[in-house]
Order: C-alpha cells, then structure tokens, then sequence
C-alpha cells in the first residue's frame, strides 16, 4: 500500500543494520518512500545475528532467568513489545 505523501524525491535515512533498522527501511520502502540505510557495521558483524530482537513469550531461545523478579520484567517487556507490533 503506497502512502499518498510519499513522493519519488522524499529520501528517507535509516540509521543502523540491525533487525530494526532493516525492518523500518523496508516498511518505508514499501510506502513509497527512498531509502538510504547508514551503519557502522553490516551483517554477520552486529548483534541483530544473534538477538534478531527476541521478544517471545513464554520464554524458549532466551527464556533462562534466576529469579520470579526476572521472569516477570522479561513478560512484561515481551508482552509490551507484542502489543506494540500487534
């Protein structure tokens, strides 16, 4: 769906490669907009390759807490996050 105040000559810049940065480029792209992605650092050299922005719950791949105190701060961060991408 193209965004009617997206014009051709709107450059749009996305700092950062990582899964946010390459996820926001695209919906932008996808709105009509031009995209320019600026990073320090590209794929495999970043931090998205191994936390790809987990955010599930219940917890599996980083579901590994100490405490009921922390179980209970990472549900909330992960339903926060869900709620937001819903």
């Amino acid at each position: 769906m193209n965004n009617p105040l997206a014009k051709n000559d709107t450059n749009i810049l996305v700092i950062g490669a990582g899964v946010s940065g390459l996820t926001t480029a695209i919906c932008l792209r996808e709105a009509g907009f031009n995209v320019v992605i600026v990073a320090d650092r590209f794929a495999p050299d970043l931090t998205s390759i191994v936390a790809g922005a987990l955010w599930e719950w219940p917890p599996a791949v980083c579901g590994r807490h100490g405490s009921p105190r922390s179980l209970e701060r990472s549900k909330d961060w992960c339903m926060t996050t869900y709620n937001k991408f819903k």
